[in-house]
């Protein structure tokens, strides 16, 4: 079914196709149009709060950027193309259209912007991008949003032989969580002069899919992504896609159980299917009709991972939030099988962190 526009033939081709229930993609399909997206507080501020955005150059990343420079955040953008992102730097500072309601990033109280290169592709960028935070004067993150991903059905080999998908859907995704975790750490002492109050947590935000519900992954003895990372391995996109964000998911959970979370908080959320340039034939008529007739806007996606960043739920942490609230993950992830593999995974990343020489100590 090659011929078909990638949203319909991962539809039509998928394992879970007969899935009835709300993890099924039939209902996943018909929720996009269905099921609205929060509105925000209309007296959310983020004046004073550093907001760090992966993936922001385009799409529902770009959406989220926009939203909390309106809202007045420091703004950091990680990204891959840097005069890209120097250009958005650009269009907003100097667009009076691109923040809504305010005439100009100048009239958003706080906000400003900046940008480092980030290429999610190698572990070695991701440990300069860090770096690179350092010469920025970044001490601390209020909210990290880590929207970067892709999908594609190139078979091309990354970073000492992963697979693309699992390397930025997963792999370089949660090795930058840990890096950045101990940024999310607020300072000691209280949050404002004069209070007696305690600082805010810093807020890591995952961004996974609706489709970690659709992996067929089943768990064996050993390394977890050893299928992925072999040089001969031919792994199908679409299985490799939805067990990425299986993996992302159950990492976040469970390193949510490892942290303390009044310092930090770990959610995960899912924008839905949202019209932008995601799918490689995003550009094609009948992706574009596809997207009109079932997708949600991307300013509707940019919101849901506002609101996953900024809600102020009691006990959020280690949640997973589709369509705006807290929803459990897939059957298999709230299975015996799937709370292991979750350890697992936060073991083999936290070693990875090691091995490279950057220690992750588990509670914080």
């Amino acid at each position: 079914m090659a011929f078909l526009p990638e949203p319909l033939r991962m539809i039509a081709l998928n394992p879970s196709l007969f899935d009835f229930t709300s993890d099924g993609p039939i209902a996943y399909v018909a929720r996009q149009k269905l099921v609205g997206s929060p509105t925000l507080p209309p007296d959310l501020s983020l004046h004073g709060k550093t907001v760090l955005v992966t993936g922001a150059t385009s799409g529902v990343g770009y959406e989220a950027a926009r939203q909390f420079l309106q809202l007045g955040a420091r703004l950091i953008i990680g990204a891959r193309d840097l005069a890209k992102a120097e250009a958005l730097k650009q269009k907003f500072l100097g667009d009076k259209k691109s923040l809504g309601d305010k005439k100009s990033l100048g009239d958003a109280p706080g906000a400003s912007i900046h940008v480092a290169e980030l290429q999610m592709e190698s572990l070695d960028s991701v440990d300069g991008f860090i770096r690179r935070l350092g010469t920025l004067g970044v001490s601390r993150l209020d909210i990290a949003l880590l929207n970067a991903g892709l999908f594609s059905r190139e078979q091309r080999r990354v970073d000492d032989g992963w697979s693309l998908l699992m390397q930025v859907n997963y792999r370089a995704t949660a090795y930058l969580a840990l890096r950045l975790a101990s940024l999310l750490v607020p300072p000691t002492g209280p949050g404002v002069v004069g209070s007696t109050a305690p600082p805010s947590p810093g807020r890591l935000v995952l961004v996974s899919s609706e489709a970690h519900a659709w992996s067929t992954y089943k768990p064996s003895h050993g390394d977890a992504l050893a299928e992925f990372h072999h040089p001969s391995a031919a792994v199908d996109p679409s299985y490799e896609y939805y067990t990425a964000k299986l993996f992302l998911a159950l990492f976040g959970r469970e390193l949510a159980r490892r942290v303390d979370p009044s310092s930090v908080e770990v959610v995960t959320t899912t924008p839905g299917f949202c019209a932008s340039n995601f799918f490689p034939d995003s550009a094609s008529l009948l992706t574009r009709l596809i997207s009109m007739a079932h997708a949600r806007s991307a300013e509707q996606g940019g919101r849901l991972h506002v609101h996953a960043a900024t809600c102020s739920e009691p006990q959020l942490s280690g949640k997973y939030m589709r369509d705006g609230h807290v929803n459990k993950l897939s059957r298999f992830a709230e299975s015996e099988e799937g709370t292991r593999l979750q350890a697992q995974l936060v073991d083999d990343m936290a070693k990875l962190c090691s091995d490279r020489g950057h220690p992750f100590s588990g509670r914080i």
